[in-house]
């Protein structure tokens, strides 16, 4: 079987670790536009690797690539996947993205049905574990009224503002505040401003956290819609974080609209971001927390269950949290699919699928646990008979 890994940046390289320190009966191709990147998760132990610098913005290229190919994991982004989708629908390869894809991709479940191949996108930790973990919570539960989801990549010991934005990624995080996301209000989709408002949020075990709207359901918008009355996804952060935020988009440094600056254009956010990459800090330790509250009925009865998923920096492997987290949740649905566990399925697949049947959901929260995430469930009835 051979497996085209596209992209191996921190995601990639977590996802190819799982693979190396499981399969011996694979061949991993691992393309990737830069060459120390895909040197570095080829000479991982399979034993067969081979590595292809390319310009993932050539289809040409792409397809020559893809060729051959068993199953692509992406874990690139959208400006890029929609090539690899493309081909993949006329080549017939499964596909796994362990990075969000285009909305307009969901359109193509009759192009992969037609293969009688997968599309399985969402499949990093938010959204991604988080969507196989709603989809359990749909399954078990007559009704469900709200699914709260908070999850944050933080840094294990530093706790100030530039500290929390580099062991993100400033410019993913100057994206999503710059625009409107989206939740679930009363069963339709409905945009809000992330900012307009803070949460205080207790996290069981873990700590309070200031929490603001995100973008992070996923396909979430479109299978929860009209099935609960209200879902979201809440980035936390350490206390103070938020403020800081708030001050930098006030100034203006969120904005792409250059100025003229002594005769030079200059676009704030370049600035900022710049500035941002003069002083980042790397290899900083950090953990992931991901913490989904849900309200529904059983039986008639209400009840509130909670999900706590963590993972900190793996010293052994030198993966950080988010890259071990998000990359070991896209090989778990993998080992699935090797396994012809997914033989059920055609066409696009979201996670939430999957996550609602139980021997599936238990094999990849199984696994992850063995590999050390942290796992723990709670739930309780609110009301009598």
């Amino acid at each position: 079987m051979r497996i085209t890994l596209i992209g191996c940046g921190d995601v990639g390289y977590a996802f190819a670790y799982a693979l190396a320190e499981e399969r011996t009966d694979v061949e991993l191709r691992v393309v990737d536009e830069s060459y120390p990147r895909a040197v570095k998760c080829s000479s991982l132990p399979l034993p067969s690797t081979e590595f292809i610098v390319v310009n993932l913005s050539q289809e040409a290229d792409i397809a020559r690539v893809l060729k051959g190919s068993d199953i692509i994991v992406n874990t690139v982004s959208q400006s890029f996947i929609s090539k690899v989708l493309k081909l993949a629908t006329q080549m017939c390869i499964d596909v796994i993205s362990a990075s969000p894809i285009p909305e307009s991709a969901l359109a193509l479940d009759n192009q992969f049905r037609a293969c009688k191949s997968v599309l399985i996108p969402d499949t990093g930790f938010v959204p991604g574990l988080s969507n196989l973990i709603v989809g359990r919570i749909l399954a078990i539960h007559d009704a469900i009224d709200e699914i709260g989801i908070y999850a944050g990549v933080l840094p294990l010991s530093d706790r100030d503002s530039l500290s929390q934005i580099f062991i993100q990624s400033p410019s993913n995080i100057v994206e999503e505040y710059s625009s409107q996301v989206r939740i679930i209000e009363d069963g339709n989709v409905k945009s809000v401003d992330p900012l307009a408002v803070t949460d205080i949020i207790d996290i069981p075990g873990v700590g309070r956290f200031e929490a603001t709207y995100g973008e992070g359901l996923g396909t979430l918008l479109y299978t929860l819609r009209g099935k609960v009355k209200r879902a979201f996804k809440k980035t936390i952060w350490y206390a103070g974080h938020v403020e800081a935020l708030k001050v930098l988009r006030e100034l203006g440094l969120f904005s792409a609209k250059p100025l003229d600056i002594n005769g030079a254009k200059v676009s704030p956010r370049d600035f900022l971001l710049r500035l941002l990459k003069l002083r980042e800090r790397r290899d900083v330790p950090d953990m992931t927390v991901l913490y989904i509250r849900a309200i529904g009925s059983i039986d008639k009865r209400r009840r509130v269950i909670q999900y706590l998923i963590q993972s900190v920096y793996d010293s052994q492997r030198k993966l950080s949290a988010r890259s071990k987290i998000a990359g070991f949740t896209a090989y778990a649905i993998l080992r699935l699919k090797i396994s012809d566990r997914l033989r059920d399925f055609v066409g696009v697949v979201p996670p939430e699928v999957i996550g609602m049947r139980e021997s599936l959901f238990t094999e990849v929260i199984s696994w992850l646990v063995l590999k050390g995430v942290y796992l723990d469930v709670k739930g309780e009835f609110l009301n009598h008979r």
